[in-house]
């Protein structure tokens, strides 16, 4: 999860939140250039996280929702 420091930034050294968020929104051109709409709802690991989840996947009908689809360096 992005800013949790004791998991992801063990795992993923080299990314941290501003690469998430540049990684989202290169994500979601390449899938508007094809007609594909996105949608992100950046979670951490407090509390709060499966609530704030519950209100975003409200917000709209989702024909999809995937949940941490993954991360692949090209870099």
């Amino acid at each position: 999860m992005v800013g949790d420091s004791t998991a992801s930034s063990d795992a993923f050294p080299t990314v941290d939140a501003a690469r998430v968020e540049a990684d989202l929104e290169t994500a979601a051109a390449e899938l508007a250039r094809i007609g594909l709409a996105v949608d992100t709802c950046p979670l951490d690991r407090s509390a709060t996280a499966a609530e704030k989840f519950r209100t975003c996947a409200r917000q709209k009908h989702y024909d999809i929702i995937v949940i941490g689809g993954g991360y692949v360096s090209s870099r």
